[in-house]
């Protein structure tokens, strides 16, 4: 252990990471789930059946488990290759599993299958099994599929020659339903799915890679920050892992020796990473467009303008034939109702057409509502928005023009 960088580890009294970011099959923690599932694909490779299924999502423990089930074969005369590259395709790819298997590539895809089945043929005479593992396996074209399954159809007349094991999640699932993968899909031996650590395993998890890694069994995961453990990573290792090292950084820091709920919540707000996306649409993505409400629609200003014009210029006239009248000039005066209502028809231009607003370059355009209509006679009756006086002439200060 490096004493620089493992200092909070040598001060916790533990010789090693309890929980690496990286597979650690030699400290494998094996429930009962695992335990069957690791059996069942034991079997299916030294009893030579064919190819085995191995899926679960991000962080799940498939690595682990492929490298502890390659650990546990390998003193059962089982000689492993194992093919993570898997962006590697076709003869790439063949030549990969030569290579693991510590054979050189002639060059051609058909040498390369001759050579290949040489090598399982003299191990079959030796008594001994040849599996191939590939890891990330979702990555595997369906032409590369294909040529899996070709590897496969090296058999004697009642055993397989090689056993082949894809791991990967669950993206390989939906590749291998297709119709053009029926021949492989059939030839599947064994389906191991993984799921996360159920509530009452996570604390013996932590508690067995504590002993693991030299705890003298005074660490402790308090019951409060184990529950809360569990609900923010669902039992998925990769994330429990994730956590739990922060812890051990918070416990050499306050010189403790029990993880409780304020150093958990600390740690699981440290571990999260936000990149400023979400999974979901937000809520305002998700609402509609909406038009504007009638009131801030878009209206037609001119013709309603040209009214309140009119109307201003009748009222000048009419101010001034009453003023004539209180002076005593002008004995023939029009009434000031009807003078109103002749001129402001002469004056007013004609409607016009509502236009339409141009098109938002996003936004559908919204059409502007016609313009309001306005009753002229009553905009500049003299009777209706004025004060007659007792004398009987209107009172021209006490005119009011109400503006639309």
């Amino acid at each position: 252990m490096n004493d620089a960088r493992n200092a909070h580890l040598a001060a916790l009294g533990l010789v090693r990471n309890p929980f690496p970011y990286t597979p650690d099959a030699g400290c494998y923690f094996l429930t009962p789930h695992l335990q069957e599932q690791v059996m069942e694909l034991a079997h299916c490779i030294t009893a030579r059946k064919g190819i085995s299924l191995l899926t679960a999502e991000v962080g799940m423990g498939k690595s682990t488990l492929v490298r502890r089930l390659m650990a546990g074969l390998a003193g059962k005369n089982v000689v492993s290759a194992l093919v993570f590259n898997t962006f590697l395709q076709g003869p790439e790819l063949l030549a990969a599993v030569l290579q693991d298997f510590g054979l050189s590539s002639a060059g051609s895809m058909a040498a390369d299958i001759n050579i290949l089945n040489t090598f399982l043929l003299d191990n079959h005479r030796a008594g001994k099994t040849c599996l191939l593992v590939i890891d990330d396996a979702q990555n595997l074209s369906a032409s590369s599929l294909e040529l899996v399954r070709l590897l496969c159809n090296l058999e004697t007349d009642q055993e397989k020659l090689l056993q082949i094991l894809l791991a990967g999640q669950p993206e390989l699932e939906e590749t291998l339903s297709q119709h053009s993968l029926r021949q492989l899909r059939s030839r599947l031996v064994k389906h191991a799915r993984l799921h996360g650590l159920h509530s009452t395993e996570i604390a013996d998890y932590v508690k067995f890679r504590f002993e693991s890694s030299g705890s003298d069994g005074t660490l402790q995961l308090a019951a409060d920050a184990c529950q809360m453990l569990w609900r923010e990573t669902r039992g998925v290792p990769r994330h429990v892992h994730l956590i739990m090292d922060r812890c051990l950084y918070g416990l050499a820091t306050r010189q403790a020796r029990v993880i409780d709920a304020g150093l958990m919540r600390e740690a699981i707000e440290d571990s999260r990473v936000t990149l400023g996306i979400t999974d979901t649409p937000s809520a305002a993505a998700e609402e509609p467009v909406r038009p504007p409400p009638a009131s801030q629609a878009a209206r037609p200003v001119a013709p309603r303008r040209a009214v309140a014009y009119a109307a201003v210029a009748a009222l000048v006239v009419l101010a001034a034939g009453a003023m004539g009248l209180r002076l005593g000039v002008g004995t023939a005066a029009v009434s000031p109702a009807k003078a109103s209502v002749a001129d402001v028809a002469a004056a007013t231009p004609a409607p016009q057409e509502p236009v339409a607003a141009e098109p938002a370059p996003v936004e559908p355009a919204v059409l502007a509502e016609p313009a309001e209509a306005v009753d002229v006679a009553d905009a500049v009756d003299p009777v209706a928005h004025c004060v007659t006086p007792a004398g009987g002439q209107p009172d021209s200060s006490a005119w009011r023009l109400p503006l639309p």
